[in-house]
């Protein structure tokens, strides 16, 4: 803990030296999976929790992109799907107009179908060096997962070195 601490006070040496660069402006790319809704079937309750998430992280100004890789079968929604859902939440959440949310969502989100079954570990990171991918600095992360503003923070990390936080 004390060396993670090293790397977040920027007055440390170990702040430039190891895992962040000297008033370095990298992009940041947001990769996760989500399971694509079958279509006819009654949704998971999770789901909606994972959808907040998303749309939070989407909304996130720290995030330059957003990958969301959808796992998906034959009879389930598409990129297509996920983008309009996407695009509803933002104008009932943020009260986007259509043309607002579509912009935002083809600005920053690239949904990828995938038909690999639930992603592993190895998946994911192949996922994060595939050529959608665009950011210097990339954080991977369950789609559950909702960051704050101290996303900010990554703009700063060395793209060099493989930072994990738990």
């Amino acid at each position: 803990l004390n060396q993670l601490g090293n790397y977040l006070d920027p007055k440390s040496t170990a702040f430039c030296e190891q895992a962040f660069c000297e008033q370095a402006t990298q992009s940041v790319s947001y990769i996760t999976s989500f399971w694509a809704k079958v279509k006819g079937e009654e949704a998971n309750p999770h789901r909606r929790e994972v959808e907040a998430a998303l749309l939070a992280n989407i909304h996130n100004p720290h995030f330059d992109q957003v990958v969301v890789f959808l796992d998906r079968e034959d009879n389930a929604e598409s990129c297509l799907e996920f983008h309009q859902t996407m695009a509803d939440l933002s104008h009932q959440v943020f009260s986007m107009t259509v043309e607002e949310s579509n912009e935002l969502l083809s600005i920053k989100v690239n949904c990828v179908d995938v038909q690999t079954g639930q992603p592993t570990y190895y998946h994911m990171f192949n996922n994060a060096l595939s050529d959608v991918v665009t950011g210097d600095v990339v954080v991977l992360a369950n789609a559950d997962m909702a960051f704050d503003d101290s996303m900010s923070l990554a703009r700063s990390l060395n793209p060099e070195i493989l930072l994990v936080l738990g």
